[in-house]
């Protein structure tokens, strides 16, 4: 339960290295971190989308109100696809 932790965007960076390394871990929350530093780091989230299309075990990703821009949204639905 990573929720409410005040994570930022370098603990996202971690965060993508870790959920690529990952062959365990099916949910993760992230809930309520401001993981773009307030839309001036993207970095995070384009290693945490990265990632996803590595990662064949993660079955649920909670971004809610992470500050996310269209930008990071677009990453994430295209590493889905």
């Amino acid at each position: 339960e990573l929720s409410g932790n005040n994570l930022e965007a370098g603990a996202a960076e971690a965060i993508g290295e870790m959920i690529i390394e990952n062959d365990t871990l099916k949910n993760i929350n992230l809930e309520f971190n401001n993981l773009t530093n307030s839309d001036k780091d993207i970095k995070g989230i384009k290693k945490i989308a990265e990632a996803l299309t590595r990662n064949e075990v993660l079955i649920s990703l909670n971004l809610n109100s992470t500050d996310l821009n269209a930008d990071c949204s677009s990453m994430l639905a295209d590493a889905m696809d």
